[in-house]
């Protein structure tokens, strides 16, 4: 279990949510 890790990954995952929801709508 690494908090950091999660961290790490949530970020990143929000960043490439944030970089291809517009070309959905």
């Amino acid at each position: 279990y690494t908090p950091v890790g999660k961290a790490e990954q949530g970020k990143f995952a929000l960043e490439v949510a944030a970089k291809t929801l517009p070309f959905y709508k």
